[in-house]
């Protein structure tokens, strides 16, 4: 597994790091966030173009990664008093269905 002091994030790229502190692996993201974030400003800030692929039947994947404990299902289903990404997915999704529908 890794570990945080095992990730670089420069910018737009995540690295991975080997024992040597030298990166191993590098990926380019489009969005990166810290665990501050609300999640309601992650939805706002990335799902409007998914909601409009999945209206016009395109399939999309909403996923989450990271170690145990590090929140992966609580940002996907929220709790009591603060719903997920899905939820917002859902919500969205059926409101613009209604909208095409007027």
């Amino acid at each position: 597994g890794y570990f945080r002091e095992d990730i670089k994030i420069h910018g737009d790229r995540v690295g991975l790091l080997d024992v040597n502190n030298r990166v191993r692996e590098e990926y380019e993201c489009s969005h990166i966030f810290d665990g501050s974030i609300p999640l309601s400003k992650l939805f706002d800030d990335t799902a409007p173009p998914y909601i409009r692929a999945i209206v016009e039947g395109v399939n999309v994947a909403i996923f989450s990664i990271g170690t145990t404990g590090s929140g992966k299902s609580y940002t996907l289903e929220g709790d009591g008093g603060d719903p997920g990404l899905v939820n917002y997915f859902v919500s969205a999704l059926f409101e613009t269905l209604d909208q095409k529908q007027r």
